[in-house]
């Protein structure tokens, strides 16, 4: 039996135990009522994690195929752990992108697209970004190019040229803070 249906078989009055009105009788009813929602909600929540962490493995998957993508990964961070942070960013903010879009070349430039849009927002209004934010920059740099140079589509070009664009505005800005700060340690 599970708890829910316990709390549940708790809340019916047993026509013995208290007579109707009483203050105690309402209290109960009312914490396992408490009780059956948060666990509705820790139950809803949990499901949610779920579908996100299946997303972020189709997701690795998917990008684990381009064997030079390895090659961006010589730190603590692996693949794994960038695509369940790219997984969050996307379910947090456009989630029909994962979850009603088939995975291919186009719908992962925009998922990198999107990721490198926070990372850059980030970057420039917070400072640093973690190995693993400053990996989906690179991962989206990465990507794009591929397609510049090999395009599997057509349509996938203009996405792949804004990508690179902003990529390469964001490292210009990123090297000109760099500078500044070591002109000011002088």
């Amino acid at each position: 039996m599970s708890i829910a249906t316990r709390l549940k078989s708790l809340t019916k009055s047993d026509p013995g135990s208290r007579p109707p009105g009483k203050k105690g009788a309402t209290l109960s009813n009312r914490f396992c009522q408490n009780m059956i929602t948060a666990m509705s909600k820790l139950r809803e929540f949990s499901k949610r994690r779920w579908e996100g962490a299946d997303l972020a493995t189709g997701l690795e998957e998917f990008m684990a195929r381009d064997v030079s993508i390895h090659a961006l990964f010589h730190g603590a961070t692996n693949l794994s752990q960038v695509t369940n942070l790219l997984t969050q960013q996307v379910l947090a903010e456009e989630p029909g992108l994962l979850r009603e879009q088939e995975l291919n070349t186009g719908t992962l430039l925009q998922i990198l697209s999107l990721g490198l849009r926070q990372m850059v927002i980030k970057s420039l209004s917070d400072g640093p970004l973690s190995q693993a934010e400053h990996l989906i920059c690179l991962l989206a740099r990465h990507v794009a190019q591929h397609q510049s140079k090999e395009p599997e589509d057509p349509s996938y070009q203009a996405i792949s040229e804004q990508i690179l664009g902003l990529y390469q505005q964001w490292d210009e800005a990123m090297r000109q803070q760099r500078a500044s700060r070591r002109n000011m340690m002088r």
